[in-house]
């Protein structure tokens, strides 16, 4: 494999390791409730179940993830 591309791939995987990548898809998923609910008070047309359902699922997934690299880099440091 060229230099190049195992570097790059060694960034990729710090940065998931990090958990940077759940912490900007949280984000994205929080501001995608705040507009449902937004559109929920101030309009006549109602998001679907299934929309809701798919944004409390991102946001349940993404916390799961950023939670198991909080314990693996607390296992980390305790080794």
């Amino acid at each position: 494999m060229k230099e190049s591309t195992e570097k790059f791939l060694r960034r990729v995987s710090d940065v998931c390791e990090e958990g940077t990548i759940s912490k900007v898809l949280f984000g994205i998923y929080c501001v995608l409730f705040v507009i449902n609910m937004l559109l929920c008070i101030f309009s006549e047309k109602k998001p679907s179940w299934l929309n809701s359902a798919l944004i409390g699922a991102g946001i349940g997934s993404t916390h799961y993830y950023m939670d198991k690299y909080a314990r693996k880099k607390a296992e980390k440091a305790e080794a």
